[in-house]
C-alpha cells in the first residue's frame, strides 16, 4: 500500500521541492532532502534532476551527514558534488530565482544521522515540515518554532494511530537498556544488531559497555561521520557486531549467532499487549525501538506548534488517506468560517438545524460541530459541500454583493489541494486562501 501523504509542494514556496522529486517543474529552483532514508528521496536519481543540477538552474539543499550517506548508495553517489550543506540554525538566505529569497532554519529531528526539520519563511508566511522525527513527551519544541505562528505543518504522521500498539513507544534509552540486559543475560552468545540510519543511538549505548564491531557495510555507510564510526572497535573478538540483517549478508554472523532487530512495527502483530522483547522464531529476537513519534508524542507536538493548518505526511498503518487528512484538519486553528443566525428572527430553532445539516454535511471527521449557541463555527471544507448544503437549506441570501463574496472565497479555497498548494496557477499566493474568513449569513 502506498503510505505517502505528500508529493513535496510547500504552501506559500512554490519554487521549491521537500523530500519528494517525483513531479520537478520548470519553476522549482531548489530542493531539500531532510535525510537519508529512501522513502523521502523519491525521484532524485532521474536523469531530468542531474540536468538541471548540471546546468545550475536548481540546487540542491541538506546537512553534511545526509551528503555523506546518499552519496554512498549506488543511485545517489553521482550527486555527491551537488549537494550545498546546510548547518543547524540559521535562518538562511536560498536563492530561488528572479532575484527573490526564501528564509530557511534547519532544526534537529532526531530521526537518523543528519536528520533535521526545516523551517520556511518569507512575507510572514512560516511552514514547517518535520520529516521523519522523535521527540519525546518532555522534551520542548525548539524555541524558534513557537517564536512566531506557524501557518502550515507538515508532520510525521507514520504512527498517529490511536490503536493500543502505536500509542505510546519505549524511550530510547529504555531500548537500549533492554538489549544491555539481553547480551548480560546470555553471557557466552555472539549477538547480531540490525544496524542502519536511525539506530545510532543503540551504538552510542553500548559501546562503553560492550565493545562492537562492525560489518564492512556498515563502517562503509559511516566512515565519514566521525561521530559514528568511532564507536566500532577494530578487535576481532567482540561478541556483539552491528550490521545489515543477519540474512542480508553480515559476514560477521555465524550460524549459532542471536539476532536482535530493533524496531516497532512487529507489534502490530500483537495488538492486545504493550511486549518490548519478542522472539519471532528461534535465534532472532525483535526487541521495541522508534526513531518515529508515538502516536501521543506526535499529538502533543501538533498543539505545541499550534500551526493554522496541518497536513499529514504519511499514512499511518489500516488508515486511508483522506481519513488522515481529516484527523489532520481537526487540529488546525486556521480561522473558521462563522455563520451568523439573525437576532431579528425569533425562529432561532430552525436556524440552528440548517447549520447542523450543513456541519453533518461536511463528514463525520466534523461530527463534534458545536449547535447549542446561536453562532455555529464551522470548520473549512471543499467548495461543493457548502454549497450544496447551502442551497438545499435555503441558507444563502440573495444580495448579490453578499452571494458574490461568498462564492468566491469559496472557489479560492477549492483551487487548493491536500497539501495546500495551489495547482491551478504558479503564480498563485496560497498563503492568502487559509487566512480568510467569511461570513455567511443565514436566513429562511
Amino acid at each position: 500500500m502506498d503510505t505517502k501523504a505528500f508529493l513535496g509542494s510547500i504552501a506559500g514556496f512554490e519554487e521549491i521541492l521537500v523530500d519528494n522529486f517525483t513531479d520537478v517543474r520548470g519553476f522549482h529552483r531548489a530542493l531539500f532532502v531532510s535525510h537519508c532514508h529512501s522513502d523521502h528521496r523519491e525521484g532524485l536519481g532521474s536523469k531530468n534532476i542531474l540536468n538541471l543540477l548540471t546546468s545550475s538552474q536548481i540546487s540542491l539543499y541538506t546537512t553534511k551527514e545526509t551528503a555523506s550517506l546518499l552519496s554512498k548508495t549506488e543511485d545517489l553517489k553521482h550527486l555527491k558534488s551537488y549537494f550545498t550543506i546546510l548547518e543547524l540554525g540559521g535562518p538562511f538566505s536560498v536563492a530561488v530565482g528572479d532575484g527573490k529569497h526564501i528564509s530557511v532554519t534547519v532544526l534537529p529531528a532526531a530521526h537518523c544521522s543528519g536528520s533535521v526539520m526545516f523551517l520556511f519563511s518569507r512575507n510572514g508566511i512560516r511552514s514547517l515540515y518535520t520529516g521523519d522525527f522523535r521527540l519525546t513527551l518532555k522534551e520542548p519544541l525548539h524555541p524558534i518554532i513557537t517564536e512566531h505562528p506557524i501557518n502550515n505543518l507538515y508532520v510525521d504522521t507514520t504512527f498517529f494511530s490511536k490503536k493500543k500498539i502505536f500509542r505510546e513507544f519505549p524511550l530510547h534509552q529504555h531500548s537500549i537498556d533492554m538489549i544491555r540486559t539481553f547480551i548480560y543475560d546470555r553471557p557466552t552468545a555472539s549477538i547480531h544488531i540490525d544496524f542502519s540510519a536511525g539506530r545510532e543511538p543503540i551504538a552510542k549505548g553500548l559501546a562503553a559497555t560492550f565493545p562492537i564491531r562492525a560489518s564492512r557495510a556498515v563502517l562503509h555507510e559511516f566512515s565519514e561521520i566521525p561521530e559514528v564510526a568511532r564507536l566500532f572497535s577494530v578487535a576481532s573478538d567482540c561478541r556483539v557486531h552491528v550490521g545489515p540483517g543477519r540474512d542480508g549478508g553480515c559476514e560477521l554472523c555465524r550460524p549459532e549467532t542471536l539476532q536482535i532487530t530493533p524496531s516497532i512495527m512487529w507489534r502490530a502483530f500483537f495488538p492486545t499487549t504493550n511486549m518490548n522483547l519478542h522472539e519471532k522464531e528461534p535465534g532472532k529476537f525483535s526487541i521495541a525501538y522508534s526513531m518515529h513519534c508515538s502516536y501521543l508524542e506526535c499529538e502533543r507536538f501538533i498543539q505545541l506548534v499550534g500551526a493554522e493548518r496541518v497536513f499529514p505526511i504519511v499514512v499511518p498503518p489500516e488508515m486511508t488517506l483522506p481519513q488522515i487528512k481529516a484527523i489532520m484538519r481537526r487540529y488546525s486553528v486556521v480561522p473558521k468560517r462563522k455563520l451568523s443566525i439573525s437576532d431579528s428572527d425569533d425562529d432561532t430553532a430552525s436556524k440552528k438545524l440548517a447549520a447542523k445539516t450543513v456541519a453533518e454535511d461536511l463528514g463525520s471527521e466534523y461530527s463534534d460541530v458545536s449547535t447549542e449557541s446561536d453562532d455555529i463555527v464551522i470548520p473549512l471544507h471543499p467548495v461543493t459541500v457548502y454549497m450544496n448544503s447551502l442551497k438545499r437549506n435555503s441558507c444563502v441570501q440573495d444580495s448579490g454583493s453578499t452571494n458574490n463574496s461568498v462564492t468566491e472565497g469559496l472557489i479560492e479555497d477549492s483551487r487548493l489541494d491536500s497539501d495546500g498548494v495551489s495547482r491551478d496557477s504558479e503564480d498563485d499566493d496560497t498563503s492568502s486562501a487559509a487566512s480568510e474568513i467569511i461570513e455567511l449569513n443565514l436566513s429562511d
